[in-house]
């Protein structure tokens, strides 16, 4: 029995040897690993640097472009304010369309109130000119009916 007991030590004492070389290239398997992801992480690491270099670049740009726009809209701004301005005196100064068209109305009216007046005291004017004629007989009596059918 003792030999088994040392044949039984020996094979534990050979797979403990054993189980230490494999527990040794695991270990060293998990260390190559480890190194791997290291330099894997430290490869994304200079590029995360990188594209956040480039990042900050493009955002200097976009406050640029930003200031570009402000004094735009700051502009533009004061061009709707001069506009809106303009409007205004534009509508105080000048009659509109309406105003316009009502306006010639009452001066035509007007204009035609004036001849009919005009033409009425040429009528009166001239009647009365037969009539003188008629009185004082420069004219005969056909020759006024004449004159009042010219009228």
């Amino acid at each position: 029995m003792k030999f088994t007991k040392l044949i039984l030590c020996a094979k534990i004492i050979y797979m403990d040897e054993e189980i230490k070389q494999e527990f040794k290239k695991t270990n060293e398997k998990i260390d190559n690993l480890a190194g791997a992801v290291q330099t894997g992480f430290l490869e994304v690491g200079k590029r995360f640097d990188k594209v956040e270099g480039r990042l900050d670049k493009v955002e200097g740009r976009l406050d640029k472009v930003e200031g570009r726009l402000d004094k735009v809209e700051g502009g533009l701004s004061q061009v709707k304010t001069e506009l809106s301005d303009f409007k205004m005196t534009v509508k105080n100064q000048y009659p509109d369309k309406m105003y316009l068209d009502n306006k010639l109305a009452d001066l035509a009216a007007e204009i035609g109130r004036r001849i009919e007046r005009n033409k009425e005291k040429e009528m009166k004017f001239k009647r009365k000119i037969i009539e003188i004629f008629k009185r004082n007989s420069l004219v005969t009596d056909d020759e006024s009916q004449k004159l009042e059918e010219l009228l």
